[in-house]
């Protein structure tokens, strides 16, 4: 059978029952096993002999959702980079926001890795997949009116 142990575990699931149910001392078990006293203390109020994970139960974001959506906007529509994007919610909205959870947002969205590809609402109405554009091309095609040619500007003279 094969067990499944995460890679700091120093006991496996039979010495966690064996030290559940064994009358011998806290001491006397650690000597035994070669383990400390601590694990041994550990183990025996438990009520399974099963690794309980060590990831948080609740991911606590600072961000708030309307700060969210306006990250996931600069992501999306502009294709900002991670640190444009901070530069920006650093002027505009909160200048305490982190790199680390502006990254973290756009990985739990799916919009992180560089390359993806997003979809982009025009004012005409009509959706237009963009993949690996330049973050420069990207603004003028949005900021762009429906009638210019490529969605980039050009002057009117020419």
């Amino acid at each position: 059978m094969l067990i499944a142990l995460h890679r700091n575990a120093v006991t496996t699931p039979r010495q966690r029952e064996y030290i559940r149910t064994s009358p011998l001392s806290v001491s006397a078990l650690a000597g035994e096993l070669g383990v400390s006293e601590t694990t041994i203390r550990r183990w025996r109020h438990r009520s399974d002999g099963a690794d309980r994970s060590s990831r948080p139960h609740r991911l606590s974001t600072s961000l708030s959702a309307e700060e969210e959506e306006v990250a996931v906007e600069l992501r999306c529509r502009l294709d900002l980079s991670l640190d444009d994007a901070l530069g920006v919610l650093h002027r505009c909205i909160r200048p305490d926001i982190s790199r680390s959870a502006l990254y973290r947002l756009w990985r739990r969205r799916g919009i992180a890795a560089p390359g993806t590809v997003r979809n982009f609402v025009r004012e005409a109405g009509y959706r237009h997949q963009m993949t690996n554009r330049s973050p420069k091309v990207t603004a003028n095609w949005l900021l762009a009116s429906p009638h210019s040619r490529g969605g980039r500007f050009h002057s009117s003279a020419a």
